[in-house]
């Protein structure tokens, strides 16, 4: 069950829903569908940090402090 959607340079191309909304109902998803957080946003996250690390935008050691000091412990 998912959306996706695929656009290029601001303009959408092409949408799509898959399954359901609500599975014990059998409402069907639409593109407006919210789906929560999975497992799978970890993968994108990871990737994307990963991304920034070899374009030396952050590096592993890195804490949240340089862009979030208002957050308790982000020094750490």
């Amino acid at each position: 069950m998912g959306s996706i959607a695929v656009s290029e340079n601001g303009k959408l191309l092409y949408t799509k829903a898959i399954g359901y909304a609500d599975v014990e109902n059998l409402k069907k998803a639409t593109v407006g569908t919210k789906y929560k957080i999975g497992s799978i946003s970890k993968m994108f996250t990871a990737s994307l940090i990963f991304k920034a690390i070899e374009e030396n935008k952050l590096t592993l050691g890195q804490t949240l402090d340089a862009y979030y000091p208002q957050i308790e412990n982000s020094k750490k």
